[in-house]
């Protein structure tokens, strides 16, 4: 066999591989049927059935009445990554990253029923000194660090963390319809706005710790004096979150392996 020959078949076999792991997380997103596999990966029918049933014999895919189902040789590989993974340390050197950048405070927080638990921080340059410390707890409808985690989840879910009592100040939201409106605009945007609503004179901006498609666990914050957040620093902190967001989403496989608190 030729150089080119022996390229050709290396670049075949790319292409099946990765056709392969696009049919495992398409299970993986509960696409069971074949058809929907077809639909999903846009590979022939005969292709995906191929592939998928190279996957059942492997033991990464198992096969029941409704279709395709991972199998738990994932979950050990799955355990095995996380033990491999160190997750504080991924997460505080995106932190220090992202306040390097922007000079400003960062914050990272896991959303813990309806409040957000500050799980990293890193102080701004400005010198100014926050309310805010890892372990502390605040009401996620009042940050930006919440609102950017329930834009990853079904409305009727996010407004459920929704209190009027629990307003920390007089611009934080006011009803349910003017936080789900918030929420709602987090989700088109892709990142999150806190405008005064936790602290006066402070205001965020956040986007969620996730993967592609999947509801987030975390979100990560900058945290910026009002007076300094124009529209073009707003446009500017929004592009380096959703960034490191997604990066960090990538890593720790949504934030969940954030599990580890």
């Amino acid at each position: 066999m030729g150089a080119v020959d022996t390229e050709n078949s290396g670049a075949a076999g790319a292409r099946t591989l990765l056709r392969g792991l696009a049919v495992l997380e398409a299970v993986g997103r509960g696409r069971r049927r074949l058809t929907d596999l077809v639909e999903e990966v846009g590979t022939s029918r005969s292709t995906t059935h191929r592939l998928a049933s190279a996957l059942v014999a492997a033991g990464f895919l198992r096969v029941d009445d409704d279709g395709y189902r991972l199998s738990s040789k994932l979950i050990e590989l799955g355990a095995k990554a996380e033990a491999e993974l160190d997750v504080p340390g991924v997460v505080h050197e995106t932190v220090l990253a992202v306040a390097e950048r922007t000079g400003e405070a960062v914050h990272v927080g896991v959303l813990d029923g309806a409040d957000v638990v500050y799980i990293d921080k890193a102080r701004s340059r400005r010198g100014i000194e926050l309310a805010s410390r890892v372990g502390g707890r605040v009401r996620a409808q009042n940050t930006a660090l919440g609102k950017a985690v329930l834009a990853t989840r079904a409305d009727a879910e996010a407004l459920e963390v929704y209190d009027p009592r629990s307003r920390a100040t007089r611009r934080s939201s006011a009803s349910a319809e003017e936080f789900g409106a918030a929420v709602r605009q987090a989700r088109a945007d892709g990142y999150a706005l806190d405008r005064e609503e936790n602290e006066l004179g402070i205001s965020c901006v956040a986007a969620p710790i996730a993967a592609p498609g999947a509801p987030a666990a975390a979100a990560i914050s900058v945290t910026v004096p009002t007076v300094h957040l124009s529209a073009e620093r707003t446009a500017e902190l929004a592009d380096v979150v959703t960034r490191a967001g997604a990066r960090l989403g990538r890593q720790l496989g949504g934030g969940s392996a954030l599990s580890w608190l």
